[in-house]
């Protein structure tokens, strides 16, 4: 390497030797910053929960009544009953991310816990929306039965099998 005309061959010399070769120090920021970004990105093995919306179970939702008895009469109300419910973020084949998990910890209206508490292991999230929704349907007609009950008027029950909680006990019915 020919030194520029006027310029120092000292200066030249040593400016070649330091800016060809790379410092370690780059070149590991580099790599501990690709592994920070790919982890990152990685799924978890955590549920972020927090508020879902209030429903009104006096009212409609979707135009359909919530809380209705077949052949009962019923009274226009301006009360409330409200449901709370609870936004469950990833889980299943939705699994949150490591910033996800982040953001969740420093919110105080937000949990993180393991998903195991909110989705068994070997159960699918189609499979939970379906147990929540019997779950739903079944509340529901406890508390039809409850009030009516309550107003001494009769009514009737029927018990049905709609399926079983392990295959084990299949061959038990």
């Amino acid at each position: 390497m020919e030194p520029l005309p006027g310029a120092d061959p000292a200066q030249t010399r040593e400016s070649a030797t330091t800016s060809s070769p790379r410092p370690r120090g780059t070149i590991a920021g580099t790599i501990a910053l690709l592994l920070v970004a790919v982890i990152s990105f990685l799924p978890t093995n955590f549920v972020v929960e927090s508020p879902g919306p209030v429903v009104n179970t006096l009212g409609e939702l979707d135009g359909h009544q919530l809380l209705s008895i077949k052949d009962a009469k019923t009274f226009e109300t301006e009360s409330q009953l409200d449901m709370t419910t609870v936004y469950v973020q990833g889980g299943g084949q939705h699994r949150v991310t490591v910033p996800v998990i982040l953001e969740a910890l420093v919110n105080p209206t937000k949990d993180v816990v393991q998903e195991e508490t909110v989705l068994p292991r070997g159960v699918t999230s189609d499979e939970l929306s379906q147990q929540n929704d019997s779950l739903m349907a079944s509340s529901q007609e406890l508390s039809v039965a409850a009030a009516l009950n309550e107003l001494q008027i009769p009514f009737t029950t029927t018990l049905q099998v709609v399926g079983f909680g392990d295959p084990l006990n299949q061959g038990a019915a």
